[in-house]
């Protein structure tokens, strides 16, 4: 696809949804083009040497003139879309006011998936695999209204949990460390 038909429409996509990170699969059918003749590969190599595109990962593509403050949830979204994840440890943190420091170019979640970290010129997404299940993780998070489709973030008590089990942030709790260490929040059965 010509590059400037292909700007128009992932614009014009982004301005309807709000959606502006995309996996290949994704683009390639947002674009209409056909994954296996090896088409849609060429057109993302072109749009990302133009700096239309930006690949903060494998698979994943950023429509750049549209970035908001969501990046790093759109991209997280994206990169483990078949998993659950949620935003926790330092970053739910800070929300909670657990932690002092406040992130801006860095998110950390807990997914179901495998861990890893994305850096990319956006920030970085940092990923932890919890053994706890996708029922059980979803009911300890809350939704907060952040990228097109909302994303997860878990509940304080959860939150506290996930970082004395990580071992994670000890230095920047704000509370006594031998209490947190000693676990006295306790999560409710």
């Amino acid at each position: 696809m010509e590059s400037v038909k292909a700007v128009t429409e992932l614009v014009r996509f982004a301005r309807k949804t709000g959606s502006y990170v995309y996996s290949t699969a994704g683009l390639a059918k947002l674009l209409h083009e056909p994954r296996c003749e090896g088409t849609i590969h060429e057109t993302l190599r072109r749009l990302v040497s133009q700096d239309v595109l930006v690949r903060p990962t494998r698979g994943v593509y950023v429509l750049d003139v549209m970035t908001d403050d969501d990046v790093l949830y759109q991209i997280a979204d994206v990169a483990r879309h078949r998993e659950l994840k949620a935003e926790s440890l330092e970053t739910a943190g800070s929300k909670w006011g657990i932690i002092s420091q406040v992130y801006f170019d860095y998110l950390t979640c807990v997914t179901t998936g495998r861990s890893g970290t994305i850096e990319c010129k956006y920030g970085q997404v940092d990923f932890v695999h919890t053994e706890m299940g996708k029922r059980e993780l979803r009911e300890r998070c809350v939704r907060q209204d952040r990228g097109p489709f909302g994303f997860l973030l878990t509940n304080e008590e959860t939150t506290r949990l996930f970082l004395r089990r990580t071992g994670r942030a000890k230095d920047l709790v704000d509370e006594d460390k031998e209490t947190f260490e000693r676990g006295r929040y306790e999560l409710m059965p």
